[in-house]
């Protein structure tokens, strides 16, 4: 079960890190940097989008790597242990945000191509038909709907 998310406003994301090391009297290297972690998230609108949107810490982990935060560099410029304890703060300090996607335009339907198309599985039909009226074969009530499956399967396996 997750924590309920932070429900304020993406542009209020504030550090709570100047805070706790006043409280604990500590220096800044002990502890992470929170707020510059925030402000290097809040740099690029679509990391905030993906990491509003993500359902869980792992998603953001995910994402922070992708956008080049290594273990390496999250211990180093930011103070974290590891990518997995930035992601929660992120995760935490983002509001969720429900991002539906885009709708797309479906292919046109009717168009050239699609006749074309439609011509080329006709060609097998016309094709046992001339073959049975030029030989002057005797063909049984079966063979037309063999061999238009046939003919049918055979143009499915070239086309794709």
């Amino acid at each position: 079960m997750t924590t309920p998310r932070s429900k304020k406003p993406v542009s209020k994301v504030t550090s709570i890190d100047g805070a706790r090391r006043k409280a604990s009297g500590t220096t800044a290297e002990m502890l992470p940097d929170v707020q510059g972690l925030l402000d290097w998230v809040l740099r690029d609108p679509r990391l905030v989008e993906y990491c509003a949107s993500a359902v869980d810490q792992f998603e953001v982990a995910a994402r922070l790597e992708t956008f080049g935060l290594s273990a390496r560099v999250v211990r180093t410029s930011f103070g974290f242990s590891d990518v997995f304890a930035a992601a929660a703060v992120v995760f935490e300090s983002i509001p969720y945000m429900d991002v539906r996607p885009e709708k797309k335009p479906g292919p046109k339907m009717g168009n050239a191509q699609d006749l074309l198309r439609g011509a080329l599985y006709a060609v097998p039909a016309i094709f046992v038909s001339v073959v049975i009226l030029s030989f002057h074969l005797s063909a049984f009530w079966w063979l037309l709907p063999v061999g238009l499956t046939v003919a049918w399967g055979t143009t499915q396996a070239f086309t794709y």
